[in-house]
Order: structure tokens, then C-alpha cells, then sequence
């Protein structure tokens, strides 16, 4: 019990600051998106999609890596070799990050070419030097997270996103503020909204830096500690002490399948909104950058909360899964990955479902008017997304925790193959624009979840309870669903009368949520989704089990 309340406790210390840094990403956004415009937030948004994708080729699947190689030491005691992978893993994110970073300093005016987006130049520009930032940053990570600790982790992600936010904010208004003064000081001709979004991504740059340092400190005083075990390993027993070219290669061989899979499956992304982009400008669509900012901030901003619990229980189940396997303990991998399949369903079926009920209210609360049906009719039509996310997230880690680290890579392949095929048929033959990287979207997490499911029922023997899994979960979101629209709008008609229209969506907004939440638990205790077990494993549980005990759900 206690090694699985470790589990649990780990997981929702990561999924905690995840949600938190979702959280404080969606704020800032928010006030960003409407400085900028839907056009201005598109320039952001496709710098972005750029670094991210020279960031998975060189130090994003870091963390994933180290800590899959360090958990695995550390269940063996070798704390020396442990060591060792960090200062490894350091060395070679900082070749590959410094090789990304003369590519995107020195080809951002090719690369703003083919993705048909001027405007992102001097953006891309300002995010090179955090590719030899992040190495380092995420070999740290890696390496608490291996020694089954993720609070470090989790707080250089909170102070991230914290400064993120502030200087992101504060250098968007200088940009579009000042976009003449700059222009004048740098003899360039650039605009307003192309100044505002380099000041955008700038927060993203010192906000790593800011993590670096905080986990450097705690690092050092780690250090102390570490070298003591280091000396008493040598003392006790013969220490086996691995080279380091060994420990690179077993790196290299470590991280280069999870980087094959994490940038295939992230790569849809980029590969999309760069198809989009030339098949809109090829049809003459004038509105094109706007429809897509309109996907990738509004949209994409809130589908990526829920979906941040799937991406922090993935990272914190995969060195606990690993570690299993490297004892040989299938009995206790195969219950985790259960135990994860689980909770992740139980999470992003409700998320769904109250994305769709309620996206009027929340899109018209965090981004007013502007483009508001077309964000509503995304988010109709991609909520699922949620859940087809989470959960090829979630087997993509099991995959991986597991050794069978060459199928994410090839179901990833297969699927955007297919969700490119489907997207461009979309764009030549229908009018729906952008539209069609929502279809896409949902498509590609779709195809990917399949095949992913289908492995690991025939690699690790997992067979999952469709009736408690799956159906009566969607059963109790269902039944959530309904209670939470009427509610809404019952509420939203009794307190409005033509005034304050945003406190009254506001209020009606979060009744509705507290009312959902205690319907949906209520449901999940009534239907046994759930049991005693369960709840004992988590923080806090003991006094879960005592309310649902006296309100007699169980």
C-alpha cells in the first residue's frame, strides 16, 4: 500500500503543476490574445510550434529519458552511474541544443518562408538561445524524476510558467507599444504585432532560465547528500562503475526512440498548420492567420488543460514502470499501468463533456466576443480530443515504461500519414478551413490510441474492464453533462436582467462547475467506479472515504 500511495503522491504532485502552469498559461493568454489579435497570436503560436519542434529533436524527451535510465539505477543501487547519466545526458542536449540553436537563429527568414508566416521572423530569433537552455533544464528534471521525486520538477514548472507570464506580458506590451521606436533604433520595418509576439516568446525564454537556476540551487544541495551514497557504494560492495562513451550510447539508444516518438507525435502539429498555411495562401483565403489563430490559442489553450494531467501522469508513472520491469515485477507494472488507464479516464471523460457544455461561457469570458462561434464550433467538434489525447499519451508512456520503445514511433508515423491525407482532401475539397485542423487533430490522437491500445493488449497481456473503464465513467459524465447545462442556463436566466452580463456568465459559470463536480463524484462513488482502495491510495483519501461515507455514496 504504501508503495502505491508513493505512486499516486508522486503523479498528483506533477499533475498538480501541471494543471497550475495550464492554469497561469490560460490567464496571461488571455490578455495576450486580445493585445495581439487572432492574426498577432498566430505569429506567437507558429514561432512556438517551431522551437517546440527543434526542442524535441534536442532536450524535450530529456526528463523522459534520464529518469527511465535513472530509476532503473537507483532500484539497483547505483548511484554512481546515476550521476554519471546526468553529467552525460547534460553534455549531449547541450551538442544537439547548441547545433538547433545557429539553425533557428540563423535560418528563421528560410524557415518563416516555408511555414508562409513573415511575421514570425524576429519571434523565432528571440527563442534560439533557450534550445541551450532546456538541455540542462530537462536532464535535471529527468534525474529527480528518476529518483522518484517530483516536487522539484514540479516547482521549477510553477516558477517557469510564473515568469513566463510576467515578462511575457509586460515585453508584448513594450512591442506593440513601441514597435516604432524599435523600428527606428534598428532600422528594421517591421509591425506592431510581429514586435509583440518576439515580446511574447521572450517570457518563455527567461522563464526557463529562472527553472534552471532554481533547480541548479536544490541540485547543489542534493549534491552533498549523493556524494555520500556515492562513497558508501564504493566502500560496501564493488562498485561497477560504467564509462561514460557506454553511458552515452545507452543514452543515445534510450532517447533517440522516445525523441522519434514524442517529435512524430508532436510534429502533427507543426506539419498541419504548415499545410494549412500553403494550401489557404494557394486559394487566396485573406483570413487565413486569423482562423488559425483562432485554432491554435483559443482552442488549442483550453483542449491542453485536461489534457496537462495525461502529459504529468505519463512522466511520473514511467520511472515507477520501469523500475518494475527492471526487477522483473510484471505483476506490479501491469497493476500501474491499469491504475493509470484508469485514472485517466475517469479525469478526461468529464473534461470533455464539460468543455462542450460550457465553451460559450468560457470562451466568451476569456476572450470576449471576437471570433467566438468559430471557437465554440471547434471546440464542438474537438472536444474529444480530450480523451483521445490523454489516452494516447498515457499508452505511449506504457509503451515506453515497458521497453517497447520502437511502437510509439511507428504508430505515431502511421497516423500522421494518415491525418495529413485526410486534412489536404479536406482543404482542396470543402470550405472548412480551419476547420479541418480540428478533424485532423482529433484523427491523429485517434489512429494513435488504436494502435497503441492493440499493442499493449497483445505485448503485455492487459486486458482492461470496458464496463468499469470505460462506460460507466462516460455514463456518470453523461448524466453530468445534461445536469450541467440545465443548470447553467436556468441559473444564467434567473440573475440576468440586461446588465453585468459578464458577472452573471461568471457566476452562473462557476455554480455550474461546483454543481458538476459533485454530481460527477457522487456518480462515480454510487456506480463502484471507484472503490475504498482506491481512494486510500490518494492524498487525502482517508477524508474523501469519511464525506462519502456520511453523505452514504458508499
Amino acid at each position: 500500500m504504501a508503495k502505491k500511495n508513493n505512486f499516486f503522491i508522486q503523479a498528483m504532485i506533477l499533475m498538480a503543476a501541471g494543471v497550475i502552469t495550464r492554469i497561469i498559461g490560460i490567464l496571461y493568454r488571455i490578455p495576450m490574445t486580445n493585445w495581439l489579435g487572432d492574426t498577432g497570436i498566430y505569429y506567437y503560436n507558429q514561432a512556438y510550434q517551431v522551437y517546440m519542434l527543434f526542442l524535441i529533436l534536442t532536450s524535450y524527451s530529456m526528463p523522459l529519458a534520464v529518469s527511465k535510465m535513472v530509476s532503473a539505477k537507483i532500484s539497483q543501487k547505483e548511484y554512481i552511474n546515476s550521476y554519471r547519466i546526468l553529467k552525460t545526458a547534460i553534455f549531449f542536449g547541450l551538442a544537439t541544443g547548441g547545433f538547433s540553436f545557429c539553425i533557428l537563429m540563423f535560418g528563421a527568414n528560410l524557415i518563416a518562408g516555408i511555414i508562409k508566416v513573415q511575421g514570425c521572423i524576429l519571434a523565432l530569433r528571440v527563442l534560439a538561445p533557450a534550445l541551450l537552455v532546456m538541455p540542462v533544464l530537462g536532464s535535471l528534471r529527468g534525474y529527480f524524476q528518476g529518483m522518484n521525486t517530483m516536487m522539484p520538477t514540479a516547482l521549477s514548472q510553477i516558477v517557469e510558467q510564473i515568469i513566463n507570464a510576467v515578462i511575457s506580458l509586460l515585453a508584448v506590451l513594450f512591442g506593440l507599444r513601441g514597435a516604432g521606436l524599435l523600428n527606428k533604433t534598428f532600422h528594421a520595418n517591421l509591425s506592431d504585432t510581429a514586435y509583440g509576439a518576439a515580446g511574447g516568446v521572450l517570457g518563455s525564454l527567461l522563464g526557463a532560465a529562472s527553472a534552471l537556476i532554481l533547480l541548479g540551487f536544490v541540485f547543489s544541495l542534493y549534491k552533498k547528500p549523493l556524494k555520500k551514497l556515492m562513497r558508501l557504494e564504493r566502500r560496501h560492495k564493488r562498485a561497477r562503475v560504467e564509462e561514460y562513451s557506454y553511458i552515452l550510447r545507452i543514452l543515445v539508444l534510450t532517447v533517440v526512440p522516445v525523441i522519434l516518438s514524442t517529435a512524430v507525435y508532436n510534429i502533427s502539429g507543426f506539419i498541419d498548420t504548415s499545410v494549412y498555411n500553403n494550401i489557404m495562401v494557394h486559394k487566396n483565403v485573406a483570413e487565413y492567420e486569423a482562423l488559425g489563430g483562432v485554432f491554435t490559442s483559443k482552442y488549442t489553450t483550453l483542449i491542453q488543460l485536461p489534457t496537462a494531467i495525461a502529459s504529468a501522469l505519463s512522466s511520473s508513472m514511467i520511472p515507477s514502470i520501469s523500475a518494475a520491469v527492471a526487477v522483473n515485477n510484471k505483476k506490479t507494472a501491469l497493476h500501474k499501468v491499469d491504475l493509470s488507464m484508469r485514472f485517466i479516464l475517469i479525469i478526461s471523460i468529464p473534461c470533455a463533456i464539460g468543455l462542450a457544455v460550457l465553451a460559450r461561457p468560457i470562451f466568451y469570458l476569456l476572450f470576449g466576443w471576437e471570433s467566438l462561434d468559430i471557437a465554440c464550433n471547434m471546440m464542438y467538434i474537438g472536444c474529444v480530443s480530450v480523451v483521445v489525447y490523454s489516452l494516447a499519451t498515457i499508452t505511449n508512456g506504457i509503451l515506453q515504461g515497458t521497453n517497447y520503445m520502437r511502437l510509439p514511433v511507428i504508430h505515431s508515423a502511421i497516423s500522421v500519414v494518415i491525418q495529413l491525407i485526410v486534412m489536404i482532401v479536406l482543404l482542396f475539397t470543402t470550405n472548412l478551413k480551419a476547420y479541418a485542423l480540428v478533424i485532423a487533430d482529433v484523427l491523429f490522437c485517434l489512429v494513435v490510441c488504436i494502435l497503441n491500445l492493440n499493442a499493449i493488449r497483445r505485448h503485455l497481456r492487459y486486458y482492461t474492464n470496458i464496463w468499469n473503464t470505460w462506460i460507466l465513467p462516460l455514463l456518470a459524465a453523461g448524466v453530468m453533462g445534461v445536469v450541467t447545462y440545465f443548470i447553467y442556463h436556468i441559473v444564467f436566466a434567473l440573475i440576468y436582467h440586461g446588465s453585468a452580463l459578464k458577472l452573471c456568465v461568471l457566476s452562473s459559470l462557476l455554480l455550474s462547475i461546483c454543481v458538476a463536480i459533485v454530481v460527477y463524484g457522487g456518480l462515480l462513488l454510487y456506480l463502484q467506479v471507484v472503490d475504498e482502495n482506491d481512494l486510500a491510495a490518494m492524498p487525502k483519501g482517508d477524508f474523501i472515504i469519511r464525506i462519502a461515507r456520511k453523505f452514504h455514496f458508499m
